[in-house]
């Protein structure tokens, strides 16, 4: 007959392994040898965490307290389910009694700084990590969420030597590789972020939080196509992420059009290669008038020939003996110079603007909607 501590552990293994339903039958025959065996109720707690089932996990921890009031597995890990509900301020109240009972408890630190993170304070949270380090400096985890404290601050150098910190201990650690690509796309440097992202995605290929951020950086820079494409390849992966399907419809939109300025609207307009078509021809059918009018200032078509004729019968009609005309030679010579003048002016002007008209440019009236930057708590 196999022990409860040899059922104990080939549970363990099989949660590990992901096989949930078969670990949480070894505790339950470990249980059913010994009920008040503590290290298997907490272990199987573990199990309904991963499946996402607090209030269950919450009911196995609660047993192993009432069996050990002292056990700190079971307080870390009530704080564990608080966390990942949300309930900030619960959860590290239970941090904090796992740590009365082992101060040096780097499990209970990294999560209460992480939490701390969840609320908003930055620089409370550093100081957990800080103190993980302390104890295990080759704790990648909690250089990994020191250095999203430092992105959340905008401090991104600092943020940057911190995921270098961790890519060190780890190289194919995705959350600090994909944070350091975080903190470029925050810099706007474009070239790395991009590179950085790819490079995740390579690795693991099921990460929708690159290919989302991937998306977000081509909408930055105005490549809707390739924002979409990305988002879509996003929600292919994790259709439930309600950011993503916002970035997603409202690259669509920016796409038609709706919500881009004049020069975004501009520059993804299918009817661009039309509307220059006619007015190039416009600009054309104008410069041949203007020739036309400049070698032939009295002609019966041009504005100025009345002009002319209207002043000779003013001249006429006052009585006057001489009758004071235009010389045609001399207005067409003006004309041409006139024309020509604004003609240049006119290619001076549009040499000038050509290179600003990107720097007018605000980008998309919608925000892109980021996902959080990546980082993990522990459980026991």
């Amino acid at each position: 007959m196999t022990s409860k501590e040899g059922l104990y552990t080939e549970g363990v293994t099989l949660a590990d392994e992901g096989i949930a339903d078969e670990a949480i039958e070894k505790f339950n025959e470990a249980l059913a040898i010994d009920h008040d065996y503590k290290d298997a109720l907490n272990a199987k707690g573990t199990v309904y965490i991963d499946l996402k089932r607090y209030t269950e996990a919450r009911k196995y921890f609660d047993d192993a307290l009432n069996i050990d009031p002292e056990y700190e597995k079971a307080f870390y890990n009530i704080g564990c389910c608080l966390l990942f509900q949300n309930k900030l301020d619960g959860a590290i109240e239970y941090f904090d009694k796992a740590l009365k009972i082992d101060p040096k408890d780097k499990e209970a630190l990294h999560n209460r700084g992480f939490a701390l993170i969840k609320m908003g304070k930055y620089q409370q949270a550093k100081k957990y990590f800080d103190d993980v380090l302390k104890i295990d400096s080759k704790y990648k985890q909690s250089w990994n969420s020191k250095g999203v404290a430092f992105l959340k601050l905008n401090e991104f150098d600092e943020a940057i030597k911190c995921f270098d910190k961790s890519l060190e201990i780890d190289s194919e650690y995705k959350f600090a590789l994909f944070n350091k690509g975080e903190t470029y796309l925050g810099k706007k440097n474009y070239i790395r972020s991009e590179a950085i992202f790819k490079e995740v995605i390579s690795s693991h290929r099921d990460f929708a939080e690159a290919y989302d951020a991937l998306g977000i950086l081509y909408g930055e820079k105005g490549e809707i196509n390739k924002a979409i494409e990305f988002f879509e390849k996003s929600i292919e992966i994790n259709p439930d992420s309600i950011k993503t399907h916002i970035n997603l419809d409202n690259s669509k939109r920016l796409k038609s059009g709706v919500g881009l300025d004049w020069w975004g609207w501009w520059t993804s307009s299918k009817l661009k290669s039309l509307i220059l078509l006619i007015l190039g021809i416009l600009a054309a059918f104008i410069i041949c008038l203007i020739f036309y009018f400049s070698v032939n200032p009295i002609s019966p078509f041009n504005p100025m020939a009345n002009t002319t004729e209207l002043i000779v019968k003013n001249v006429t009609s006052e009585g006057n003996i001489s009758i004071t005309t235009t010389n045609s030679d001399t207005f067409s010579s003006k004309l041409i110079e006139t024309n020509s003048f604004l003609i240049i002016l006119g290619i001076i002007i549009v040499i000038i603007l050509s290179p600003q008209m990107k720097k007018v440019k605000v980008g998309p009236f919608f925000e892109f909607e980021k996902e959080n930057a990546q980082y993990e708590s522990i459980k026991k």
